[in-house]
């Protein structure tokens, strides 16, 4: 179980649904509630094919090309860190309405973009496919669930809340990444 609660904040906090809460009201608040919900259905089946493939293959992918785990972590910690830092200094969303919103930025990069696949990956080194996988299944359900009820979430968080809270998971996002770069530093270089 410890296991599984490892791989599930941690990849709680990589996709940061209150984050992502505002960003959808801002591209989709507009729209039909069944067009809204159509779209947070396309967004979540999609965002855990890819998020899935990538549990599956990423370790391929990285022989393929001859990078090590902890070639990963380093690079995929400093990239979550570059992603963190400027979330934290940046105010601006996407500003994007087209048929696929579910797809792209949605499913991809809002709810599975790098820190979440750079989590994933991470994580099939140290607790397994099994929890891996069943974590993001269910961190993207409860991500879904959070966008069908975000009129709700943003009334009881406000827009200032949600962006508070969305800091504080980039604060941790960041804190995340530097202890990946430092695991993947010690285990190259010890």
């Amino acid at each position: 179980m410890e296991q599984f609660l490892k791989a599930f904040i941690s990849i709680f906090i990589a996709i940061d649904v209150v984050g992502i809460v505002p960003t959808f009201i801002a591209l989709a608040g507009g729209l039909s509630e069944k067009a809204r919900t159509k779209i947070v259905l396309q967004s979540g089946i999609f965002a855990l094919i890819v998020s899935e493939v990538f549990i599956l293959l990423g370790d391929s992918i990285l022989n393929l090309f001859t990078i090590t785990p902890d070639h990963f972590k380093i690079g995929g910690g400093i990239l979550l860190l570059i992603l963190s830092v400027r979330d934290l200094l940046s105010s601006e969303g996407f500003k994007r309405h087209t048929e696929d919103l579910g797809i792209v930025p949605l499913g991809i990069p809002l709810i599975v973009g790098p820190a979440v696949l750079t989590t994933a990956l991470s994580l099939v080194s140290t607790v397994g496919h099994l929890y891996t996988t069943a974590a993001m299944a269910l961190n993207v359900l409860l991500t879904s669930v959070a966008l069908l009820n975000a009129n709700l979430l943003l009334r009881i968080l406000g827009k200032g809340g949600a962006t508070a809270i969305s800091k504080i998971f980039m604060i941790i996002l960041s804190a995340y990444a530097v202890k990946m770069i430092v695991e993947g530093l010690k285990a190259l270089f010890l």
